[in-house]
């Protein structure tokens, strides 16, 4: 089977033969493995170069991918799970006691996506999202799908239509994941967000297939405090009242910045809650996204060599921020409970058309936090260059 998504470029296949899965178990490998250098992955074959897992073989899950069998350039799973059915690790890991009678609907994980360097940030994602939606909506009857994933990617997510939700945050041995779900029967907020996938399920869905599962979702978790915070309103609103924005403020990164232009910076980030003695940043990973702390302590590490403690204002995950592809070179762990500010590795690119003054100063502090870092680096650690 190949479809086409709608307004995407990309055709999507169904991985159906023993073949075409190799294929995709060889594509992680490459994403995983070689670029991301997530070593300590479980269901790794390094002999054949491939990354499977259990899921991959249970019933109802469907593999997609993009590109051909000989140069596969992307892939998604969707698992579905039929009413009441749903494992006890699925209901702990997305917390879906806060969904009050979802044991009466089939419910669906998007998971292991992966797409090839030099193709991301287009409409291969799109592609691949659309194609495994419909597939859910139409083939199995399922109007709500959950996933988890990494900070960086929650603003490209919410484009297509997944909303953060109470649920706890998820730790994992390559940091903090995330949790988000779409209910693909709404079409009122995919509209709003202009999500890609409005046009495709309004072709699909009418008002008599379209339970209002949403609302109700959303009514029963409307009390509950959210462990991650995209509102600008409210993201802004705990920065000014952690970091004191402005004059005197308690952070090196906002030196010389002034109030309102924080508060642009805030429509960049997000808020996140970490557990205490997790690892938010671990040495040797490929990733680029930059935290402010606002709460909590962080140990910092070179190998088994401690650099020092991070507390409110500090910034980690600078040194990669900077670097090309952006290898972490140190591990964090949070000593206690905390909450950062997320600012994503594009997050100056996006601010510099509008407010090219605000970017520069914020390069130029983010500099000097590196410089300061890297000097006590290497009093600590004579080795590192």
């Amino acid at each position: 089977m190949t479809a086409v998504a709608p307004d995407a470029p990309e055709p999507v296949s169904l991985a159906r033969t023993s073949t075409q899965r190799e294929a995709v178990y060889r594509l992680r490998y490459d994403v995983y493995m070689r670029e991301l250098r997530k070593g300590f992955l479980g269901d790794v074959d390094h002999e054949h170069c491939r990354v499977r897992d259990a899921e991959d073989e249970q019933q109802d899950v469907s593999i997609f991918y993009t590109g051909t069998e000989e140069d596969m350039t992307g892939s998604l799973r969707l698992q579905v799970w039929d009413p009441g059915r749903i494992p006890d690790d699925i209901v702990q890991r997305f917390s879906l006691h806060l969904f009050p009678g979802i044991e009466a609907y089939k419910v669906s994980e998007a998971a292991r996506l992966v797409v090839r360097p030099g193709m991301r940030g287009g409409r291969l994602l799109d592609s691949l999202a659309l194609a495994a939606c419909e597939h859910a909506v139409v083939n199995h009857g399922v109007f709500v799908c959950f996933l988890y994933c990494s900070p960086g990617l929650v603003r490209t997510f919410m484009r297509l239509g997944f909303q953060p939700y109470p649920g706890y945050v998820i730790p994992n041995e390559d940091g903090i994941r995330l949790p988000m779900f779409v209910v693909l029967t709404d079409l009122e907020h995919l509209d709003a967000v202009g999500s890609p996938l409005a046009p495709l399920m309004a072709r699909h869905l009418s008002a008599d297939t379209a339970p209002p599962v949403r609302s109700v979702f959303l009514q029963a978790m409307s009390d509950q405090p959210y462990h991650y915070e995209t509102r600008a309103a409210r993201v802004w609103q705990e920065v000014r009242d952690q970091l004191q924005p402005g004059p005197g403020n308690r952070s090196p990164l906002l030196e010389g910045i002034s109030a309102s232009d924080t508060e642009v910076l805030c429509h960049c980030g997000f808020i996140m809650e970490i557990p205490a003695d997790k690892v938010v940043i671990r040495e040797g990973l490929v990733e680029r996204e930059l935290y402010l702390v606002l709460r909590g302590e962080y140990e910092v590490r070179i190998g088994n060599r401690v650099l020092g403690v991070l507390g409110v204002g500090d910034v980690l995950g600078e040194m990669s921020f900077f670097d090309n592809p952006g290898e972490r070179v140190v591990t964090v762990r949070s000593l206690t409970a905390g909450r950062v500010m997320v600012l994503e590795r594009h997050f100056l690119e996006h601010l510099a058309p509008s407010h090219p003054r605000l970017a520069s100063r914020l390069l130029m502090n983010l500099g000097r936090i590196l410089s300061r870092h890297l000097a006590i680096a290497l009093r600590t650690c004579p080795g590192v260059d």
